[in-house]
């Protein structure tokens, strides 16, 4: 039997279903297995080992519909002796996958059109025009054969779905519960090392989830920032590698009755060390989702209170009546249930959740090393205690706010400034190595005109011809170079090109004005704190300097803090829960 290839229909059989054929059956002394009650019936057939689903499902019927109830897969799954594999999505089933109707050739007028197929009964046909349209045929078909190849070359890799740009590797696992599938865990990987500090583009280009998870968590370079992650990384291994983050788990609801995360954890960690992936990743994170532990009703639940919130037109929402918000807080309280229980089954798996980005929605990491474990059972992950975010402090007001918006301004035109400082000196940095290939490809023309001379009559005709050609202009280049260093003839150019001195002159200004700038910054803020009352701490104008990264702001800042608060408020909180460190 292939378990999954059974209709859906025929698997899925309810409990109450298999319990109303058990009642028309009596005792049956030769044969008191099939005799049993249902519930007792699944107890006993649930340590049945996988590989021996077959010979049972093929025994009887009352066999094979208990073997396919959702009862079953419960007890399975609660019981913990279901059996949970992984199968890494290849490329090529990839591209199955999102071409089902095969590649999108187009055809031209002396092509093979496949809407008309030869067919054996077609008396019209001559056997010449039969074999030009089968020639055709073939043609257009290796036509696409080659067209598969070359997208399966430009936008698929060993992982699955490659990024053309940045080389990011969507990644499927399809899980089997017991020889049937039951759901998939997705993953993106990107590939550090090769993309320099472009690793924060790569991840805004992926998706919204998960530019915040590598803007929060790493550098550009796709280093990680936070203190949990950096410390556990005890081997610096983490700094570089794959990034893997997860992006869906999805699991069949009978594998998880009562909010049981057996299977969850098991597809989870055996979605993580399929073979194809071993070495592939230092660094993985997930994001807890609710999602993947609601069941159908609750889905649905959701989707009446949404659709009742918008109203019948979908314009402006109707008042919420007090029946609909109690609706709303139980569905609320719902979801954070079962964000915790997503929460739990990482920890589960191995993940350790982040500290420094705790909210209502859980952050988690894991290191290699940390598979290497058993999962552990859900009564040990809840000994785990779950960091729940802090009482956050209220925006800034008053004072504080207009310390707040006169850092914000000057942190987004000193942004401005510093780069175009950055792309001036990149500007003049073009300008000194095109000077430079000039020097250099002087001298290897001055090499080349001695090398011909040394010849003397071995040379050619057309040779002796170009030499003199070149010779008035070698010469020149000869005596510049027995009497001009580099750093000379450079400085000379220099003087000479316009843009040279424009550029130069930009920068320059822009480096005085910024130390002017500075200074009356810095006058203004002493006046704010010291004859209005402003907090830098309760500003969080040192979180708004430090998301700039312009140290000289915080230098200006930190100073006008107390001596024995300048730690405290490096570890601040804002609003949203993060640090200046952030």
């Amino acid at each position: 039997r292939e378990p999954q290839l059974q209709p859906k229909k025929q698997r899925l059989l309810s409990t109450a279903g298999t319990a109303g054929k058990h009642n028309e059956h009596a005792f049956d002394g030769t044969n008191p297995l099939v005799s049993l009650p249902p519930d007792a019936l699944i107890s006993v057939l649930c340590r049945v080992p996988a590989c021996d689903h077959t010979a049972l499902w093929n025994s009887c019927r009352y066999l094979r519909e208990t073997l396919d109830s959702d009862a079953y897969a419960s007890e399975r799954a609660a019981t913990a002796w279901a059996e949970v594999t992984a199968h890494l999505v290849s490329r090529e089933e990839m591209y199955d996958l999102d071409h089902p109707d095969g590649s999108l050739l187009e055809y031209d007028d002396d092509s093979y059109n496949p809407d008309d197929d030869i067919s054996d009964d077609d008396d019209d046909l001559t056997e010449e025009e039969r074999a030009v349209k089968e020639a055709r045929k073939r043609r257009w078909e290796d036509k696409r054969e080659q067209q598969r190849l070359e997208v399966l070359e430009t936008y698929y890799s060993e992982l699955g779905r490659c990024d053309e740009s940045y080389k990011y590797d969507d990644i499927r696992v399809d899980i089997q519960v017991d020889g049937i599938k039951a759901g998939l865990v997705t993953f993106v990987r990107i590939p550090r090392p090769l993309l320099g500090d472009l690793f924060l583009h790569a991840a805004d280009a992926h998706s919204q989830e998960l530019q915040e998870v590598g803007w929060k968590l790493c550098d550009k370079r796709g280093r990680p920032k936070v203190r949990s992650i950096k410390e556990a990384d005890t081997d610096g291994k983490a700094k570089r590698g794959g990034f893997l983050h997860v992006t869906k788990v999805r699991i069949r609801e009978a594998y998880r009755p009562s909010d049981n995360t057996n299977v969850v954890s098991s597809a989870v960690r055996a979605a993580l060390t399929v073979p194809e992936l071993e070495g592939k990743w230092t660094l993985a994170t997930a994001v807890s989702d609710m999602w993947v532990h609601l069941t159908n009703d609750d889905e649905k639940r959701i989707s009446i209170i949404i659709k009742e919130s918008l109203g019948s037109t979908g314009a402006g929402g109707a008042t919420d009546t007090p029946a609909r918000e109690d609706e709303k807080k139980m569905i609320g309280e719902r979801g954070r249930e079962c964000t915790n229980l997503d929460t739990r089954t990482f920890l589960r798996v191995g993940y350790k959740q982040i500290p420094e980005v705790a909210g209502s929605i859980k952050w988690l990491f894991a290191l290699p090393q940390f598979l290497e474990k058993p999962i552990i059972s859900h009564e040990e992950s809840l000994a785990i205690q779950i960091i729940e975010p802090p009482d956050l402090p209220p925006g800034p007001n008053g004072a504080d706010k207009e310390l707040f918006d006169i850092i914000k301004e000057a942190s987004n035109m000193r942004k401005q400034e510093i780069e175009t400082i950055a792309n001036t000196s990149h500007m003049l940095g073009g300008l000194e190595k095109t000077a430079r290939e000039l020097w250099d490809q002087e001298v290897t023309n001055i090499e080349q005109f001695q090398q011909l001379e040394s010849m003397g009559d071995e040379i050619s005709a057309e040779q002796r011809a170009r030499m003199e050609d070149m010779r008035s202009r070698v010469t020149a280049q000869k005596r510049r170079h027995d009497t001009t260093t580099f750093e000379q003839y450079l400085a000379e150019r220099r003087n000479k090109t316009a843009l040279w001195h424009e550029g130069e002159s930009l920068k320059k200004s822009i480096v005085e004005k910024i130390a002017k700038d500075d200074e009356y910054l810095k006058d203004k803020v002493t006046t704010l704190v010291n004859h209005k009352g402003a907090s830098v701490r309760k500003s969080f104008a040192l979180h708004c300097s430090a998301r700039f990264l312009l140290t000289g702001f915080i230098d200006i800042l930190i100073e006008l803090v107390p001596a024995n608060e300048r730690v405290a408020a490096i570890n601040d909180l804002d609003s949203k829960g993060y640090t200046p460190l952030h």
